[in-house]
């Protein structure tokens, strides 16, 4: 009844494998599926799902307690998943923007577009390489992801990586930074507000909810949100609801989550400083980027990257490294990451003239610390 009225024909199966069956018919343009059924389950049906069509819209409904599940389906490829009761409003909302977007991810195959270099991805590590994986598999979904990592590990590019790699791509991509704006203003970006607000608010204004509605959010910082301001944030990713800074009309949006932290959510959670409940939501795709020093493989490749751009922006030839200096670049730690090896690799364009760096050169460069805590990395080498 619900779906008829807005003039959507569906079709149900009482078992997943009847429901395999209807769907090899072809036909179908998005799959409601629950998790716990008697003979085949939810999950098994999304496998054999995915075998078949790996980019039909499959929404998993899961019972209260089964969240770990439910983060298994949306891992195997699920567009997204609601917990019991549903609640048909948020249901229907969901349908429509699961068939909409295997409308927009049909027409990007259909028509192929050039790569964007401005967040092409540099690795060769293993580490890396498990991450761009994980990436492929989740992008396609609607499911919050949280990124975590050292600072300057690259988490604002990785965001920005998966919001290209989805059908969302030529969609609004918005980044905020949590840590960087008092609680009052943080609210106004994010939702917004109306005339008389607050001091200073001289008009209605826009938040970045309504600004990148169909695209994605990247909160950078997430762990520095205020508790008033994570109370609001849950509400928009349990319902796609948020209210205006001094409004009380309620206000909808359809935007992917994509936030990134460096901050311990054991200890934060623990003091009471983060809730648990939009942990556990943020969570739901967690992705670790590894430190520098534990991709050592990648080093090489992203100090040549950087010299190949600074010489283009500066006009000079680019730096190159003799073997002593890629071997002690590749044993360095790297505490500030990838942070820290553009500044050196752009200070090493800029100051010498000798565009043939050696280890007693790049040496200069690199602040002493001991670099012999990690044996397993730098087989014994250490930077004097």
């Amino acid at each position: 009844l619900l779906f008829s009225r807005k003039g959507w024909k569906t079709e149900t199966a009482l078992s997943g494998e009847r429901a395999l069956a209807r769907l090899a018919a072809g036909g179908i343009d998005v799959v409601i599926c629950d998790l716990s059924m008697p003979g085949m389950s939810g999950l098994e049906v999304l496998r054999r799902v995915r075998a078949m069509n790996d980019q039909l819209p499959f929404i998993m409904m899961t019972g209260v307690g089964t969240i770990e599940s439910a983060v298994e389906a949306v891992q195997l490829g699920a567009y997204s998943y609601l917990t019991k009761p549903v609640n048909n409003a948020e249901l229907a909302s969901l349908v429509q923007r699961a068939a909409e977007h295997a409308r927009l991810h049909s027409q990007l195959q259909d028509s192929p577009r050039e790569s964007n270099s401005q967040v092409s991805m540099i690795y060769n590590s293993p580490s890396m390489k498990q991450v761009l994986k994980t990436i492929g598999k989740v992008a396609s979904t609607s499911v919050p992801i949280l990124i975590t990592g050292e600072t300057g590990t690259g988490k604002s590019r990785l965001a920005e990586y998966i919001h290209r790699a989805s059908a969302l791509r030529d969609k609004p991509f918005l980044t905020i930074d949590c840590a960087a704006l008092p609680e009052s203003l943080l609210e106004s970006e994010l939702f917004g507000h109306v005339k008389g607000a607050f001091t200073g608010a001289i008009s209605d204004r826009n938040g970045y909810f309504a600004e990148a509605n169909g695209g994605t959010i990247f909160l950078d910082e997430v762990g520095e949100l205020p508790l008033s301001t994570q109370a609001r944030l849950l509400r928009v990713l349990e319902s796609g609801e948020y209210i205006k800074v001094g409004s009380s009309k309620v206000q909808k949006t359809d935007v992917r989550i994509v936030a990134a932290t460096n901050v311990d959510f054991t200890e934060a959670i623990a003091n009471g400083r983060f809730r648990e409940d939009l942990y556990y939501r943020l969570n739901t795709v967690p992705i670790k980027v590894p430190a520098l020093r534990e991709r050592p493989d990648d080093i090489p490749l992203l100090f040549r990257k950087f010299a190949a751009d600074f010489a283009e922006k500066y006009r000079m030839p680019a730096i190159q490294l003799m073997d002593d200096a890629k071997q002690l670049l590749v044993s360095y730690t790297w505490p500030g990451n990838i942070r820290q090896l553009k500044n050196i690799t752009e200070q090493i364009s800029i100051i010498e003239t000798n565009r043939e760096i050696t280890a007693e050169i790049l040496r200069g460069y690199l602040p002493a610390q001991p670099v012999s805590k990690y044996p397993a990395l730098l087989g014994g080498v250490k930077a004097q």
